[in-house]
């Protein structure tokens, strides 16, 4: 079952659960099954266990989850009225500001009720958003907890996550982005005894807006911390299939010495967005500059050939 939306998915595993309430369920089953990773899986456990307390239960050490001795028809109207009201109290906060002030607050909302925010954050991010105001949001780095002090920007959809693009200390002059998954709680500042202050929010608001538009990635730094690089790479492939995966701007000839083969000059904004789009094609491009760059991408590879 494949791509079902959260409601649907939902709805299909309190079924599942009730047809197999002698036994549970095994994670991975409903992982396969789903073809959902395991922090969704996480959340909706999370979910069901706060909609329905003490009656779903999710057993970590043997990795089963199980409840629902009985699935009767109030149970049911619970879980409807409550999915129900949630996605509609979400799409409602987003539309009621963004249709009244006209302002940007999301780019590309694909469904909204698989943000993994509470009401309450999602309505303090956007308040802030509004009034160009600073929040502390405490975030899972690295399986640490960091409070950032920023000024929020906008909310943006790539393929599989939720983020939040943020203008902080360390980055005045662009933005970092915030897996929404990671972010554990959000606060007014009340009193801000800060020196940080951006003056210039309108002006990098409408240049991060537009570079995450014409992005095809979410690997692209958005941070104007490091210097772009501009990469020449041979390739041998057709030009059909790189189609939609060259960065903006790239210019495309046939080599000198071979006109089958394709010298393509790549623009990108740093060198993490350059590796990710290399190691895509490994096998079919030769790179032919800067040295600097090559020499460094070679040995990262032997690097991870190492590691394997």
């Amino acid at each position: 079952m494949p791509n079902k939306k959260r409601t649907e998915r939902i709805f299909d595993l309190i079924r599942w659960l009730n047809e197999n309430k002698s036994t549970g369920i095994q994670k991975k089953t409903i992982i396969d099954e789903y073809e959902i990773n395991e922090k969704t899986f996480l959340r909706d456990v999370d979910f069901l266990q706060k909609t329905f307390p003490n009656i779903i239960t999710y057993d970590k050490d043997y990795n089963i989850l199980s409840g629902f001795i009985k699935l009767d028809y109030d149970t049911l109207k619970k879980l409807d009225d409550n999915l129900n009201q949630e996605l509609s109290d979400k799409i409602n906060i987003f539309n009621k500001l963004s249709n009244k002030n006209e302002i940007p607050y999301v780019v590309n909302i694909p469904d909204a009720t698989e943000i993994s925010l509470k009401k309450e954050d999602l309505s303090k991010i956007l308040e802030a958003i509004f009034n160009r105001e600073k929040i502390n949001i405490y975030y899972h780095k690295n399986e640490n907890k960091e409070k950032l002090i920023c000024y929020p920007l906008f909310f943006s959809y790539f393929p599989s996550n939720w983020y939040l693009f943020v203008i902080t200390e360390k980055y005045p002059k662009g933005a970092i982005k915030l897996k929404l998954d990671r972010i554990a709680k959000i606060e007014n500042i009340l009193i801000d005894n800060s020196k940080f202050i951006v003056h210039n929010y309108n002006e990098i608001k409408d240049l991060i807006l537009s570079e995450v538009k014409e992005s095809k990635n979410i690997f692209n730094d958005f941070t104007h911390s490091e210097t772009p690089i501009k990469v020449t790479a041979n390739f041998f492939i057709s030009k059909e299939y790189l189609k939609g995966s060259l960065p903006q701007n790239s210019k495309i000839t046939l080599a000198k010495e071979n006109k089958e083969v394709l010298n393509i000059t790549l623009p990108f904004t740093s060198y993490m967005e350059a590796q990710m789009f290399f190691n895509k094609w490994l096998g079919h491009f030769s790179i032919i500059g800067p040295k600097y760059f090559r020499e460094k991408y070679i040995n990262d590879l032997e690097e991870y050939l190492d590691m394997i």
